[in-house]
């Protein structure tokens, strides 16, 4: 008898991670205190950094800079989300996740209008910024690694945090690359190709994301 409880028991957790993981939250339930104090630590690094990019983005007329301090949001709201809803249903944590598509889907398609808009008027982004930023979030997401690198002990976390790593750091280059391009041609549309293309990715994810979390939410 104990043992089929057990199994029970198991069985539902098992499907409360699955759920979280589909959603693009982490399941978090059983994290060591000092796990969840490095991911604090990391959302502050992260929060900043989306602020300085939406700031430098803005200063630079950079839509692929604007674009990449997304990617930033989303590990915010990934990593913010994922402490709020410890503990908590799966209905609520479907809701969080549709939260966090909702917000991304707006934001990136501000984004992606306003690159589109600017396409018609274009007007050169400051190379020297967008490099500078860029370099700062290379160095914001290897310090984040860095940081959770000793806590995460599961490969399941593993995976998650070094997906949402990964594209952050390309971008970044893609930042630095784009900027270097900017000078060199003395031209905005190698920004705002980028922008476009960033940005339009970016809303396909949160859709797809939104569209997950929104079957989760009606079962």
């Amino acid at each position: 008898m104990k043992s089929r409880e057990q199994k029970m028991q198991a069985g539902k957790s098992r499907r409360r991670k699955d759920q979280g993981t589909q959603c693009g939250l982490l399941d978090l339930d059983e994290a060591p205190s000092g796990h969840r104090v490095a991911l604090l630590i990391v959302i502050a690094i992260t929060g900043s950094m989306f602020v300085i990019e939406m700031i430098g983005g803005y200063l630079s007329s950079s839509h692929a800079l604007t674009a990449d301090a997304l990617d930033f949001l989303h590990d915010v709201l990934v990593y913010a989300l994922s402490l709020a809803v410890i503990g908590t249903t799966k209905r609520t944590r479907a809701a969080a996740a549709l939260l966090m598509a909702g917000i991304l889907c707006v934001t990136s398609l501000g984004v992606l209008t306003s690159a589109i808009y600017h396409s018609f008027i274009p007007e050169l982004p400051h190379a020297g910024v967008m490099g500078f930023v860029g370099a700062l979030g290379i160095l914001a997401n290897l310090g984040s690694i860095a940081i959770l690198a000793p806590h995460i002990g599961e490969r399941r976390l593993f995976s998650i945090y070094e997906e949402n790593s990964r594209p952050s750091i390309l971008g970044n280059i893609a930042v630095i690359a784009t900027a270097v391009a900017v000078w060199g041609l003395q031209s905005p549309w190698p920004d705002l190709v980028i922008g476009i293309a960033a940005s339009a990715q970016l809303f396909r994810s949160a859709l797809q994301m939104l569209q997950s979390a929104l079957r989760a939410r009606c079962r």
